[in-house]
């Protein structure tokens, strides 16, 4: 079963621990030090050192977007912070050193099987043997409004029959 971000989380992940590690080397625009204008780089490349990713860690959310003006880089949490970086780049002969890609045969006897490329590593618990709640919420449209744009969530009944409204609005 595919989980959907485990592929990002997993190479990100992988990536980070070569950088830190100094097997892939990475390039970028470097945040200018002290400017009155939020999240200002400079415009020349430079080479991030492996000493960089000892306090930083590659951004989850602009790490795997082509961009120079938003920051890729973020503090991992309980270090000391760093000017961060963006642009960021990595040789491709390096990627292709420490991840080299499946033979073309392979990927195409894979597709025909339909295997799936990235599998969830932990079990799901079976999801059949728990007990099934109770409803917590009840949506009820008014059958008196015509155009049926009134909603309201609504606890269910208890014991007695009543009920109490959570929220009520009105769509339109």
């Amino acid at each position: 079963m595919i989980e959907n971000g485990v592929e990002h989380t997993d190479a990100r992940k992988q990536l980070n621990e070569r950088l830190i590690s100094g097997k892939v080397q990475m390039w970028g625009l470097r945040q200018m030090p002290v400017t009155h204008i939020a999240n200002q780089f400079e415009l020349s490349l430079r080479e991030i050192k492996p000493e960089y990713w000892d306090g930083m860690q590659l951004d989850f959310l602009s790490c795997f977007h082509q961009t120079n003006t938003v920051p890729q880089t973020a503090q991992i949490p309980g270090k000391q912070a760093d000017l961060q970086w963006t642009g960021l780049m990595v040789s491709r002969e390096q990627v292709f050193r420490e991840w080299p890609p499946k033979p073309r045969w392979r990927r195409l006897l894979q597709r025909i099987a339909r295997k799936q490329r990235i599998t969830y590593r932990v079990p799901l618990p079976d999801l059949s043997k728990l007990p099934h709640p109770t409803p917590i919420i009840e949506i009820i449209f008014d059958p008196e409004n015509p155009a049926r744009r009134f909603w309201s969530f609504e606890s269910p009944r208890d014991e007695q029959g009543n009920k109490s409204v959570v929220y009520s609005g009105n769509i339109g």
